[in-house]
């Protein structure tokens, strides 16, 4: 497979491998797809919950739904997404 990418894409995979964040090119994009799937994972858990939730009909308060969002935004930030 062949993936052309707009030159600003392609200055700052080549920026990243200089700089050392990234072996290679190869490793940055394995790291970029990993975290879309992780992205797309998660995403479809939120989903899934909030699905759930309308079937609920128990009330759900604002500070919960806050913390669960909270949660699920510390989760993501872990794993490597930006705040």
């Amino acid at each position: 497979m062949q993936i052309v990418l707009e030159e600003s894409q392609e200055d700052f995979v080549k920026q990243a491998v200089s700089d050392g964040r990234y072996s290679s090119e190869k490793a940055l994009v394995t790291e970029a797809l990993r975290l879309v799937e992780v992205r797309d994972r998660k995403l479809a858990e939120l989903r899934a919950i909030i699905q759930e939730s309308l079937k609920d009909t128990t009330p759900i308060s604002a500070e919960e739904m806050d913390q669960a969002l909270e949660e699920q935004e510390a989760e993501l930030i872990a794993l490597g997404y930006p705040e």
